[in-house]
């Protein structure tokens, strides 16, 4: 994601936060036991440490999910305006996403007078 801001691609269809291998159109989407590309080699831990999933941080093998986490963090960032695991430092950040929840109360609430009404079609 470093190399391509979201504002700057023109056109695209998901994300693709170079983690997991792309996927076989063909194949069963039940098996998520994808392999990894060489940079993020199970044991070896690769990437930005606040956006990293759990089996990532563990060094463990990645797949698909992995990005869908990442993706999960930058929403909360975007969200929140805080990233939802810091630590002072990497191997701290690596804890937290480890060992805690990200702070969900910091969260904006859903607020009545900004919601739009259910159409009565489909209440």
């Amino acid at each position: 994601m470093k190399s391509c801001p979201l504002w700057a691609a023109a056109e695209w269809e998901g994300l693709d936060f170079g983690l997991a291998k792309a996927v076989d159109p063909h194949a069963d989407d039940g098996d998520l036991s994808l392999t990894t590309t060489a940079a993020t080699d199970a044991g070896r831990v690769m990437g930005t440490a606040a956006y990293m999933g759990p089996e990532q941080a563990r060094g463990q093998t990645v797949d698909r999910r992995t990005d869908v986490w990442a993706f999960g963090c930058v929403l909360f960032e975007m969200l929140t305006g805080q990233r939802a695991f810091e630590g002072a430092t990497v191997s701290g950040t690596l804890a937290n996403v480890l060992t805690r929840d990200p702070n969900w109360q910091a969260l904006p609430r859903r607020d009545a007078r900004t919601c739009h009404s259910t159409p009565s079609s489909l209440s």
